[in-house]
């Protein structure tokens, strides 16, 4: 009987997994930047180069930007130390101090 309910319980899931109406999501590295550029200003992000490198990214502004912070956990983003508020955009590339999310500084660098 054991063996019954196992069997039609995966009969059950594999049937389940059929009924997902969903477009799949496109492989790493198939969308083109004119795609990538289109779901970036769908979210709410804007499309622009990385400083030196020519390569471009998905600027987006947190919702708690400019809010204080004592520490990474406290933001969407980074918490910058300097100022101890939460970063108004992410990605920020270069070398930034900011506070982990145990609060401690340290200087990151995103090339």
């Amino acid at each position: 009987m054991g063996f019954g309910v196992s069997r039609a319980l995966l009969i059950l899931l594999l049937g389940l997994g059929f009924c997902d109406t969903r477009p799949p999501e496109p492989a790493v590295g198939s969308l083109s930047t004119s795609d990538m550029a289109a779901r970036c200003a769908e979210d709410g992000g804007a499309w622009g180069n990385v400083p030196k490198s020519g390569a471009q990214v998905c600027y987006r502004r947190p919702a708690d930007g400019g809010q204080t912070c004592s520490s990474g956990a406290d933001c969407d983003g980074d918490c910058l130390a300097r100022s101890r508020t939460c970063a108004p955009v992410t990605p920020i590339f270069g070398c930034t101090e900011i506070l982990t999310n145990s609060g401690t500084r340290v200087t990151r660098c995103i090339d």
